[in-house]
């Protein structure tokens, strides 16, 4: 009888260790059941807002294109043909009256005109995604129609239509190896279309 009890309990103890070894591997069957189920639901999720802010952008920002051009004011600019009338009426006006002071200060004034401000000066231009200056001047492309670039032998321009009465035609000089450059940029903001200038600002601008 204690032979018949004995084999029984051995048989229940080897039922016990089999069991949990049986549950041991079902144990690692389902955690790794969980686990391929987490990463699928994790890769299924899309991104929050947040996150997808912080992912870099593929688009390529555009970097400024900036340039300088030494600029001489001609006797024919804007400023120096106002400046030349009033000059010549003025020097009738004293011939007329014998007013010789008058005469010999318009005739320092010119002097001093023609040294200060006819002398060449560098001009600071910067193109940018916002818009574009000159020197500190910063005029934005909300306020151009469309640009034309006119080439001559000596350098060429960026011709910029606007709005504006007297400020009609903005003219950027540069250089002409920076043309195809140049275009590029201003295709992104503007239309290119041909402006014909007129003769005073062809006076004014160029020559």
């Amino acid at each position: 009888m204690a032979k018949n009890l004995d084999a029984i309990a051995n048989q229940k103890n080897g039922s016990s260790q089999e069991n949990q070894i049986l549950d041991l591997k079902k144990i690692s069957i389902d955690n790794a059941a969980e686990k391929k189920a987490s990463s699928a639901s994790s890769q299924s999720i899309p991104p929050s807002p947040n996150e997808a802010k912080t992912t870099p952008t593929t688009q390529k920002k555009l970097q400024p294109i900036w340039w300088t051009i030494e600029k001489k004011y001609a006797v024919n600019s804007w400023l120096s043909l106002i400046f030349f009338t009033a000059i010549i009426i003025c020097s009738i006006i004293a011939i007329t009256s014998h007013n010789w002071t008058f005469l010999a200060i318009l005739i320092l004034g010119t002097i001093l005109f023609i040294l200060l401000f006819l002398q060449p000066r560098k001009t600071w231009y910067r193109l940018t995604p916002e818009g574009f200056y000159i020197d500190d001047d910063f005029i934005p492309y909300r306020d151009v129609k469309y640009y034309s670039i006119l080439e001559t032998t000596d350098k060429n321009f960026i011709i910029l239509e606007t709005d504006k009465l007297l400020d009609k035609h903005i003219f950027l000089p540069f250089k002409k190896e920076k043309t195809a450059k140049i275009r590029e940029f201003l295709n992104n903001f503007l239309k290119e279309r041909e402006i014909k200038p007129s003769l005073l600002d062809l006076l004014a601008n160029i020559f």
